[in-house]
């Protein structure tokens, strides 16, 4: 007999249109999906929690993968008539509790069991174990919604940091969003649009956002657009709270500068001492210089701060062997 869904596995209902299974469509038009608590609802495909692999989420695109009865994958693509957050944490919510209790079970059998941390994003819910090489962290990365959780008090930090992650472009933390690039070309006979969405951050779209507006210059129907994402990269720059002035070192440092982008991260930490994120483009500013040594401490220093973080892992494994406290 099933149960009433708990405060935080409450129901969810969203529109669907054109799902794939497997890359091959079998749903066009527009159709209901709910998601119960304890398993996803796809028209009439009915997906339990338990047997969820992964979630991805690009714009309104869900895709979901899980394993069927006979234990083999299964990938079912949508897209989301609305905003795909709900969604995403109502599985994610469920997901993530099987997940930590089965690296749980991972972590007691190779007698980690001491070092294991247990935390909860606060963006998304989603549960999250991680294994602490040193005695404590002030943050956690949460792969779920691929945000840092910052534990310790950070004047007006609030909510903002969950905007914060790396750059799909430069792959430097920033904050990246997402950018329409459009182009309109009318010529006497002939008239072509061409439109996509792309996500980076502010100083990977400057450029973009230059091409587009003389490349509409022409079709003029376009400019409009074109002043528009102009505005947005100079305007939304971060100029205030505990990440004031990141672009501007981002920028400095991808030019070259990096004495004056070091410096400016250093402001940064001042205020947010406990930022993975903001040391690990320290880290990459040191490599650009030549100085592996304290390259090498800062990578430490951003894993003593979240244990977890995956792009200060990435680098370290990359650039060197062991990571020592």
């Amino acid at each position: 007999m099933r149960t009433n869904p708990s405060a935080e596995q409450r129901l969810v209902k969203f529109i669907f249109r054109e799902l794939y299974l497997n890359n091959s469509l079998i749903h066009l038009e527009r159709d209901r999906g709910s998601h119960d608590g304890d398993r996803l609802l796809i028209g009439k495909l009915e997906i339990p929690d338990r047997d969820i692999r992964y979630l991805n989420t690009v714009d309104h695109q869900l895709h979901v993968g899980w394993d069927d009865v006979d234990q083999l994958p299964q990938v079912a693509s949508m897209i989301i008539d609305a905003d795909t957050g709900p969604i995403t944490r109502a599985i994610n919510y469920g997901l993530s509790r099987r997940v930590f209790l089965e690296q749980l079970d991972q972590a007691a059998s190779e007698g980690l069991g001491t070092k294991c941390r247990d935390s909860e994003c606060r963006y998304c819910r989603a549960k999250i174990l991680s294994i602490d090489e040193y005695p404590w962290s002030p943050q956690v990365y949460c792969h779920y919604c691929d945000s840092l959780n910052t534990t310790i008090e950070v004047p007006d930090l609030g909510l903002l940091e969950q905007e914060y992650r790396i750059c799909p472009q430069c792959q430097m933390y920033s904050r990246p969003r997402n950018f329409t690039i459009a182009y309109f070309w009318f010529l006497i006979f002939h008239a072509d649009i061409s439109h996509e969405t792309i996500q980076c951050c502010n100083d990977c779209m400057r450029p973009q956002a230059w091409k587009m507006f003389f490349g509409n210059l022409i079709g003029i129907l376009g400019l409009p657009l074109a002043v528009t994402q102009l505005v947005r990269v100079y305007r939304d720059s971060i100029k205030r709270g505990p990440f004031k002035g990141l672009d501007e070192a981002n920028r400095l440092l991808k030019r070259g500068r990096v004495e004056k982008a070091l410096d400016r991260y250093w402001k940064i930490i001042e205020r947010h001492p406990a930022s993975a994120g903001v040391l690990y483009n320290v880290a990459l500013g040191l490599i650009a210089q030549g100085d592996y040594h304290h390259a090498r401490e800062t990578l430490v220093l951003a894993l003593q701060n979240c244990a977890n973080y995956p792009p200060a892992e990435t680098l370290m494994a990359a650039r060197f062997e062991t990571v020592d406290s």
